[in-house]
């Protein structure tokens, strides 16, 4: 349980300095570039890196707790 709760706040941390450009730009392009590559997609604009950042972030939060979710939820239901 304890690492969800890290988990969670890692990931709000992170979007939080993405968000506010701690983070520089070429950096966060140069992470989504890789994400891109291995994805097969084409990369955003420059000017809309952040925001595609903090879309990626939302959605493995939403993916990992929803997983995390349905297991407890399966396996409560099972026991």
């Amino acid at each position: 349980m304890l690492w969800i709760a890290i988990f969670n706040l890692g990931m709000i941390a992170l979007g939080a300095a993405v968000g506010t450009g701690m983070i520089s730009t070429a950096r966060t392009e140069s992470s989504l570039g890789w994400l891109y590559a291995i994805v097969g997609v084409t990369p955003p604009p420059r000017e809309k890196t952040r925001l595609f950042a903090l879309v990626w972030i939302v959605s493995l939060i939403a993916i990992v707790d929803g997983l995390l979710f349905m297991l407890v939820l399966l396996t409560h239901a099972v026991m």
